[in-house]
């Protein structure tokens, strides 16, 4: 069994495992880590531990800090992991005075005003965004636009195991500024994910019996 498969099947069998990074997830991290190298890695909503394991085993000499506020998380966290080689913090106030992350892991929801001061301070290299989170994607790329940094996005769509990954976000040296590319596409598809969710409200029945009624 490899590192990812061992990791995902240790934490899968644990309580609170319905909310874990998936196998392709925790592929995607991989891959990033062994190509990147960061040296410093914020991980924010570690849960219970999962991705925080991938970090410690993977870069065994790099400065993890992983941000949870969830109570009962953290005492499961504290738990399953080696804290040796991270820093836990818990607060608002201490995640917003971390100074220093060459890769930031969002895993959680961040409001656009705490993402902008969060990437402002730290300056990621890259970000990895876990699942469908559109929003904070947007302002994951709002804030790299507002430090005037150009971006390149890589989205990763459903695996053989798994529909849920993610997109990595990497400041790019490219002479060619794709940002407003990138930011019309999320828009783009949170105006869509609005409209089926408008529309799923109403039923086919509903609209049939409402036209029904109007006829008559």
């Amino acid at each position: 069994m490899d590192r990812i498969s061992s990791i995902f099947e240790k934490y899968s069998k644990l309580v609170g495992s319905d909310q874990i990074a998936t196998r392709f997830a925790l592929r995607i991290i991989s891959e990033h880590l062994n190509e990147h190298g960061p040296k410093s890695i914020l991980e924010i909503g570690a849960g219970i531990g999962t991705i925080t394991e991938l970090l410690i085993r993977e870069l065994p000499t790099a400065k993890i800090v992983s941000y949870e506020n969830n109570a009962w998380c953290l005492s499961q966290l504290v738990k399953n992991i080696n804290q040796k080689q991270v820093q836990i913090i818990t607060s608002h106030k201490s995640l917003l005075q971390t100074t220093e992350s060459d890769f930031l892991i969002i895993d959680d929801y961040l409001d656009e005003e705490t993402t902008f001061a969060l990437i402002s301070r730290i300056k990621p290299e890259s970000v990895f965004i876990e699942g469908h989170r559109r929003r904070q994607r947007l302002y994951v790329m709002k804030s790299y636009k507002k430090m005037g940094w150009k971006i390149n996005f890589k989205n990763y769509r459903k695996s053989f195991d798994s529909n849920k990954g993610g997109c990595i976000i990497i400041k790019s040296n490219s002479v060619f500024d794709k940002t407003f590319i990138y930011l019309s596409f999320i828009y783009l598809t949170l105006a869509l994910s609005e409209i089926f969710r408008i529309r799923a409200k109403f039923s086919v029945r509903k609209l049939l019996a409402f036209k029904a009624f109007y006829k008559s």
